[in-house]
């Protein structure tokens, strides 16, 4: 067998086979083995290093997380250690992401540092207590310091506060009074020499021992005095005066011209209205000028002497009183307030003279006391212009609201026009028919539903009717009923309207009954002449079919004789269609204007309508118009299993009064049957919390629940069958007579715990009800 010892292309085969993977480059085929020696450049197929993610012929391009490629001439990788990601640079290797709980450091690797509380990434962002961040790391506080941001301690513990970022103590710094609360402390009071800036206790500036802060001086020291919170030297009060105080604080005999201080402590030099001043603090006039009367004349009338000192009036005041009070003002000035001001400063005023304004601008004129200036008020011009504006302006807006209101309404007209059709009858193929005079429509009878699809109760339905004008003058036409009735509402749209002569009008009757009836009634066409004023009426049948509903028409009622009365209402005995019924006319609901009874009343109605069996008595419906508003339920020509008549009472118990028998045939399926059982309460409501029963009727047949006015369930109901039961097989009361002579005697012996001491019973009796 010849077999192929050299192939033609990139392989090479000891087994005579050629054939070459297509991602291979460089194959060996040997035996039954093929190795692919180098793959092609586009695939990541081949020989693949450990922990490499690229590999390409056994070398590593790109290795995976926690290792770097070496780049060496096996392509081999190399873990990371504490780096998550890192590379080779330069033969060194360079961290650039470290693992969990691992932090960078300032020289490029990967450290644990156990004192970091949270990380973020590759840096520690919080470090544990007494300790802070710094070189990429947690390090120690300085000693004393709980809060230390890098070399600058924000918090010291023990006796010490911050001065420049590190902890001093208080005394060191004169502090007598500290506050320390959790992230703060600082000095509130400083010693003598001190003062607070920035919680911390500075000492004073010199000359000033005791200050009140940098700039304010209280006490200086032997060598100077204080003035205005500064300190002077002593030095410069040795110049004007003669005597100092032992103290040095203060002089206590001025020099010629000066004057002591009013706290002694200073010299003051002499006012210049005086040419000298004692040394005692007094002014003295000595020669003021004896041989120059100008002067004498210009002291004289711009000061006053007041204490034996000169004192200069006001400014711009020729003449005051020893009160300095001005009494006269010098040219140019107004005398206003025993205060001298410019007469510009007087509006309007354009000139002045002897202190007073002399001349006001134009349209003003001079106060009484010739101060001020005031306009010329022309009242005529400031009242009228400003009342006839109002008027005008009140007629305008009077104005606009008109024709608004006439737009509104002209819209509003032709808007009702758009949905009313009034066509001519002449270009109209509908057949009118004379009515009655010149009224004409295309119906003698407006007819609602037929036998095969009646009306529906409480629905709207609707029928057109069209009504002509066939007089030569216009007629307005209205539709209306001849009487209120009480049975079905009736509307027309549109409700009026004013036909031309030779035009009709498409009315839209609307009928909507409120019970089941074949309604056959009239309505009325009321036309009136618009030219002669003569009003006409036409009478118009309209008939109804209502659908079959427990909504009963009253006039289909018929009551012959009355059975028997309750706190509900009075029983009679009727027919309804040919049917001999009972008729129970409410009595709670016979006020037109109790809503809420009406409301109770329905939902009694719907619940009745709800119960269809033949062991209940047969429930035809119901009267809901006002004032005559009753049940109508299938008759009982036999009565009940107690006399109703002679009890003269309605229970909403299950109970022998509410049990009737209709046949004594012992072959009839059903010889009695239930009623009243949806006038006690619905099954589905029976499983809430609501209480029904209201304390009416008889404790006889109440459950212990009912009686102690508790919630109930199926069992209260089943208690009073029993009851019923008891009393139908044995043919007597359930409790005797002799024994409970007062109905709550019932109610004590039911819901009582100890029978022989609530009721009294001899204990045969009791034994006896018990038993049974």
């Amino acid at each position: 067998m010849k077999t192929c010892n050299n192939c033609f292309e990139n392989v090479i085969t000891t087994n005579g086979n050629c054939l070459i993977e297509s991602t291979c480059k460089y194959q060996l085929t040997h035996n039954d083995q093929t190795v692919c020696l180098i793959h092609n450049n586009n695939t990541q197929e081949g020989i693949k290093a450990n922990n490499c993610k690229y590999t390409q012929n056994e070398f590593c391009y790109l290795a995976n997380e926690g290792y770097h490629t070496t780049f060496n001439t096996d392509g081999n990788t190399a873990n990371c250690e504490d780096a998550e990601i890192c590379q080779i640079v330069n033969g060194y290797i360079i961290n650039i992401s470290c693992k969990s709980e691992f932090v960078m450091t300032t020289n490029g690797l990967c450290s644990q540092d156990f004192n970091c509380a949270n990380y973020s990434g590759s840096v520690c962002t919080t470090c544990q207590q007494n300790h802070h961040i710094a070189n990429g790391g947690c390090v120690s506080n300085d000693n004393e310091c709980v809060i230390q941001n890098k070399e600058i301690c924000i918090l010291c513990s023990n006796n010490k506060i911050t001065v420049d970022g590190k902890c001093v103590l208080t005394d060191s710094i004169k502090c007598k009074e500290q506050l320390h609360t959790e992230k703060f402390k600082g000095c509130l009071r400083c010693g003598d020499g001190y003062y607070i800036s920035n919680s911390v206790c500075v000492r004073c500036e010199y000359p000033c021992t005791h200050c009140s802060n940098l700039k304010y001086c209280t006490k200086c020291d032997a060598y100077s005095y204080t003035k205005n919170g500064k300190c002077f030297e002593i030095n410069e009060i040795l110049g004007v005066c003669d005597v100092m105080m032992s103290t040095y604080e203060g002089c206590v005999a001025c020099k010629d011209g000066y004057m002591r201080s009013s706290d002694g402590k200073q010299c003051v030099k002499c006012d210049t209205s005086c040419k000298t001043c004692s040394n005692d603090g007094d002014y003295r006039l000595e020669q003021l000028f004896e041989q120059d009367d100008e002067w004498v004349y210009i002291v004289r009338r711009w000061f006053a002497l007041k204490d034996n000192l000169c004192y200069k009036c006001g400014e711009n005041c020729t003449t005051c009183d020893a009160t300095f009070e001005c009494l006269k003002c010098g040219d140019n000035n107004i005398l206003k307030d025993s205060v001298c001001v410019h007469f510009s400063q007087i509006q309007n005023c354009i000139s002045s003279q002897n202190s007073l304004c002399w001349e006001c601008a134009d349209g003003y004129k001079l106060s009484d006391d010739k101060i001020e200036c005031f306009a010329n008020t022309n009242y005529g011009v400031v009242v009228g212009l400003p009342v006839v504006c109002v008027a005008v302006l009140v007629v305008i807006i009077i104005s606009i609201v008109i024709i608004v209101f006439l737009f509104v309404l002209r819209k509003k007209d032709n808007k009702h026009a758009e949905n009313v059709c009034v066509f001519k009858m002449s270009r109209s193929n509908i057949m009118m028919t004379k009515l009655d005079g010149d009224i004409l429509s295309n119906k003698n009878m407006i007819s609602f539903g037929d036998e095969d699809d009646k009306i529906c109760i409480e629905t709207e339905s609707r029928e057109l009717l069209c009504v002509g004008n066939s007089s030569k003058s216009n007629v307005k036409i209205q539709i209306t009923t001849k009487d209120k009735c009480d049975k079905y509402k009736i509307r027309t749209e549109p409700q009026i309207v004013t036909l031309k002569s030779g035009f009709a009008c498409e009315f839209e009757v609307f009928i909507t009954p409120y019970c089941t009836m074949d309604l056959t009634d009239e309505v009325m066409i009321v036309s009136l002449d618009l030219k002669g004023g003569k009003q006409n009426t036409t009478l118009m049948n309209i008939k109804a079919l209502v659908e079959q509903s427990t909504r009963l028409d009253y006039d289909e009622i018929k009551t012959e004789k009355k059975l028997g009365e309750g706190s509900f209402g009075i029983v009679y005995k009727g027919t309804y269609r040919e049917n001999v019924v009972a008729v129970k006319k409410m009595k709670h609901v016979d006020n037109s204007n109790d809503e809420i009874g009406m409301i109770e009343f329905t939902k009694e109605v719907e619940m009745l309508d709800k119960f269809r069996s033949e062991y209940i008595v047969h429930f035809y419906g119901a009267v809901f118009i006002p004032n005559k508003t009753c049940m109508v339920t299938e008759f009982a020509q036999y009565g009940s299993l107690q006399d109703l008549i002679t009890t003269k009472r309605m229970t909403k118990d299950i109970k022998p009064d509410n049990i009737l028998v209709f046949t004594f045939d012992v072959n009839d399926k059903v010889n009695a049957k239930l009623t009243d059982f949806g006038s006690a309460r619905n099954i589905n409501l029976l499983m809430t919390n609501m209480t029904f029963t209201k304390g009416i009727g008889t404790p006889v047949y109440m459950a212990p629940e009912v009686l102690k006015k508790e919630k109930y369930t199926k069992s209260a109901d089943i208690f009073s069958f029993g009851v019923t039961m008891y009393e139908v097989f044995g043919w007597t009361n359930a409790y005797p007579l002799d024994a409970f002579k007062f109905p709550w005697k019932i109610a004590e012996f039911v819901i009582c715990m100890k029978i022989y001491r609530c009721v009294g019973l001899k204990k045969k009796q009791t034994e006896h009800l018990l038993i049974t």
